[in-house]
């Protein structure tokens, strides 16, 4: 592939924008993707195609909003994000890029906080579905291959959204460090169309933004 551009025109959110890939890929490609997924050493970690062809990624058996209404949390540091990452089996290409989201992830959350980075603990952009959202988009792009990534402007949405640090106005404070120096506007939706793991994946990504 010469060039891939994500459309952000609808916002960036992590399975919004792994399906966004997935629908690039033929039925070969999808199926050696699936078991190239399926067969990372991540405990309790898996994804599978839904009805609607739609690559889920799950947790103990749990979709997202599954786990979320079981109250199911984690905290981990972005050492412990970076140690199941390499301990993944993914290959050192997609783990480095994993990696290089999740040090934006922690800059943008250290920024926020005023903390260190070695200080910051992940909530919801460390639990099991970002980091199997985070590694399934970095393996899309490895296997697609493109010669340049570029991206539209990013839709944030607008209001507010309660999340473990209360409620915030949307983008949230993470997110908005990492959009800063990129193009984004509110658009005329309310609600959180991009989240701190979508911004992270674009920026990291994305080499240029086009119209």
């Amino acid at each position: 592939m010469e060039k891939l551009v994500i459309d952000c025109s609808g916002g960036a959110r992590k399975a919004q924008l792994v399906n966004m890939l997935v629908e690039l890929l033929d039925e070969e490609q999808r199926a050696a993707f699936a078991r190239e997924f399926g067969a990372l050493g991540v405990p309790g970690l898996a994804g599978e195609f839904d009805g609607e062809g739609r690559f889920v990624v799950l947790s103990d058996g749990l979709t997202e909003a599954e786990a979320r209404h079981e109250h199911k949390h984690e905290h981990r540091s972005l050492e412990d994000v970076c140690v199941i990452v390499a301990s993944s089996g993914a290959p050192p290409s997609v783990a480095a890029d994993a990696m290089g989201v999740y040090g934006v992830l922690a800059e943008a959350e250290a920024k926020a906080h005023g903390a260190d980075v070695a200080h910051v603990h992940f909530h919801e952009v460390g639990n099991d579905f970002a980091i199997g959202n985070v590694v399934a988009f970095c393996m899309l792009v490895d296997a697609l291959a493109p010669g340049r990534v570029e991206a539209t402007p990013i839709a944030t949405g607008f209001g507010f959204v309660d999340c473990a640090h209360g409620r915030l106005p949307i983008p949230a404070p993470a997110t908005a460090n990492i959009l800063e120096g990129m193009p984004h506007f509110a658009g005329d939706v309310e609600g959180e169309l991009c989240t701190p793991t979508g911004a992270a994946l674009v920026r990291h990504f994305a080499e240029a933004f086009v119209e």
